[in-house]
Order: C-alpha cells, then structure tokens, then sequence
C-alpha cells in the first residue's frame, strides 16, 4: 500500500450498501486508471458500507488505483445521512463530493473539470446529472422492457465502457 504525502483537493465520499457489483464500477470509474485529466494527489475516495450483509468487499476498494479509502458501518440505519456525515469526517479535501448511491459510474473527465472548477472560482458549486443506462428510466425499464442485470452487464460489456466512458452517452 503506498503512502500519500500532502492534502487532497477534493474528497469523494461514496455510500454504498448491498450493490456489489454497482459499487465496484462506480470505484473503477473514480479511480486514477479511468479518471483524465488528473494525478493520484489531487483526490481522495472514501468508501463507507452503510451496513451491508455480507460487507461490500474490502478487496475491491483496494484494487483501484489512486487514494482510497474503506469504511464500515455497523448498526447503519436506513437513511445514508449518518454514513456521509462519518465519510466528511474522514476527508482531507479541501472540498468534498458526495455519491449517495454507491451505483454511479462517472464521465473520465469529472473529477478533471470539478478540480478546474474549484481552482478557478472561489466557492463553486460542482453538480453533475445522472443518466439511465437502458432503454428508459431504470424503474420502468425494469416493468416494461424486463430491464435487468444480466442486459445491463452485456450492454456495458457491448460498449466497453471502462476502455472509453465516453461510450456510455451513446
């Protein structure tokens, strides 16, 4: 495990709870490997399991490349609100990000334009919008297009997504 030596600009607090396979993307896509534009100092990640059964794998916080970090909430409720107020408490950055639901798989460039953002203006808000992968909002295409894991796998292996994020807008 390597050491990293200085203050992060940007935190990035990830609550994740019983989406495995969901997080795990979501981790890849905020690591250095996926992320452009920015080096392994300039962001931290924390992971906090908000009281998963069985816990959201350790291992795979500690695939990704770049600063992360993973925590467990044992006697979690059902509201993140706890799980991302302990994730600030453990951040370093000078401004903090927060995926409340830990199935999220970022742009390449977010994190390069949030730090843009933040180094450019003196107190920005930095929002992004969320997008549905499928054939209509997940919610329904689950109802009327029997929308499930095993199409949503295939088309993100059809696109390869992790190759190019880009890919996911088409």
């Amino acid at each position: 495990m390597k050491a990293w030596f200085g203050r992060p600009l940007l935190s990035v607090i990830v609550i994740v709870y019983d989406i495995p396979r969901e997080a795990r993307r979501t981790l890849y896509s905020l690591s250095r490997t996926y992320q452009q534009g920015v080096s392994v100092g300039d962001y931290e990640v924390i992971v906090v399991d908000n009281g998963s059964v069985p816990p959201f794998p350790a291992e795979y916080v500690k695939e990704q490349e770049g600063r992360f970090k993973y925590f467990y909430m044992d006697k979690a409720r059902p509201s993140p609100a706890r799980a991302v107020n302990f994730g600030v408490r453990q951040s370093r950055g000078e401004y903090v990000g927060v995926l409340i639901d830990g199935a999220r798989i970022l742009s390449p460039g977010l994190l390069q334009y949030a730090l843009r953002a933040f180094r450019a203006f003196r107190d920005p808000v930095v929002t992004t919008l969320a997008w549905h992968l499928g054939p209509d909002i997940h919610r329904r295409a689950v109802e009327t297009h029997g929308y499930d894991r095993q199409m949503e796998d295939q088309l993100l292996d059809r696109i390869r997504w992790r190759e190019d994020g880009y890919r996911m807008f088409e």
